[in-house]
């Protein structure tokens, strides 16, 4: 990865601009970025940095705390592609919920319990009694 910093002043404080490139190897990108970058504009839409996708290659350019947390999102990402082969929306929404670190605020399953806690081999693992929420 390479990095490089920048200083953007606003009118209101100085923030520290950085610029990464990530190497996206080992991964479908079709199923990885979704169709039409579905899975891209999704995490784009949540982040006010540039996201910019040329080959196997991502440039991150934006504020240093949330190019580190996309980069978190993109590796978990990736991750999930390798271990279901799939990735659906709701996992983009939720890798994006639990890194930004807030309390997801995705609508509740079917079941009305909470989103997913934890991706296995087998599959998810769900809170099902509000004791396990």
């Amino acid at each position: 990865m390479n990095d490089y910093l920048f200083l953007w002043a606003t009118k209101y404080t100085l923030m520290e601009i950085v610029e990464r490139k990530l190497k996206i190897t080992d991964v479908d990108a079709l199923t990885l970025f979704g169709i039409n970058e579905s899975n891209l504009q999704r995490i784009e839409e949540k982040f006010d940095a540039n996201i910019i996708v040329r080959g196997d290659t991502v440039l991150l350019r934006g504020d240093s705390d949330e190019i580190a947390v996309i980069e978190g999102i993109f590796k978990e990402l990736t991750s999930i592609v390798n271990k279901t082969g799939t990735l659906s929306q709701r996992d983009v929404d939720t890798v994006i919920e639990v890194l930004r670190g807030g309390r997801s605020t995705l609508p509740p399953t079917a079941e009305g319990t909470d989103p997913v806690v934890l991706l296995t081999k087998a599959g998810y693992i769900k809170a099902r009694t509000p004791g396990q929420r």
